[in-house]
């Protein structure tokens, strides 16, 4: 998946989370092939709105390794 392709589906999944659509905005995060530090962030965010939080931390984990100076990652994680 080219770089652009990967912004056209961030602000997809970006506009459905917007509009609450929050499985649908998660089905398109997933969908991404090689997510960034924010995305999976997004995506973790996403579980935590749904309940789902061995997800949204598992998500955070993957943030963090991406980029470990990305501090609300590291502070959702500690909330979950």
């Amino acid at each position: 998946m080219s770089y652009v392709d990967t912004l056209r589906q961030w602000d997809k999944a970006v506009t459905c989370a917007d509009r609450q659509e929050w499985s649908e905005a998660l089905s398109i995060f997933l969908s991404i092939q090689e997510p960034n530090s924010k995305i999976y962030f997004d995506i973790g965010c996403l579980h935590l709105l749904n309940q789902d939080l061995d997800d949204a931390e598992k998500a955070f984990d993957c943030s963090i390794r991406k980029d470990e100076h990305l501090a609300v990652a590291f502070f959702q994680r500690g909330l979950t």
